[in-house]
């Protein structure tokens, strides 16, 4: 079972990169001139990362409610996996969507957060 959590908590590592790029890629395809498509590209990911290196990575600096921890990653994963689709990559989207919502689903019941530990106690 250990082997299995630490498969999850990669799995998490990998889909925080793949929200990185999948918002870069959506920001360059969004732009209209070349100077829009290159800041978007690097912006997009960039406010990304640091609300996630703010709010939600387990050593996060500004401390919120599991719901707000659960909200804002719903904003963050939901912001590329609507992008996908309107770029016309459903299977995509879907198939992240499906990979992020599996990877929160355990992360909840096998308490790989800190903050879970108090939403969920022990029978």
């Amino acid at each position: 079972m250990a082997l299995l959590k630490a498969a999850n908590l990669v799995l998490r590592f990998f889909l925080e990169l793949c929200l990185l790029a999948a918002l870069g890629w959506i920001g360059f395809q969004l732009g209209e001139s070349m100077i829009a498509k290159v800041a978007l590209a690097l912006l997009a990911p960039i406010l990304a990362a640091i609300v996630w290196g703010m709010f939600v990575a387990p050593r996060a600096k500004i401390i919120v409610s599991v719901w707000m921890w659960f909200a804002l990653q719903l904003l963050l994963f939901g912001l590329a996996v609507g992008g996908l689709a309107v770029l016309g990559q459903q299977q995509l989207a879907g198939s992240f969507a499906a990979m992020v919502s599996i990877n929160i689903l355990l992360i909840v019941l096998w308490r790989q957060h800190d903050d879970l530990k108090e939403l969920i106690r022990e029978p």
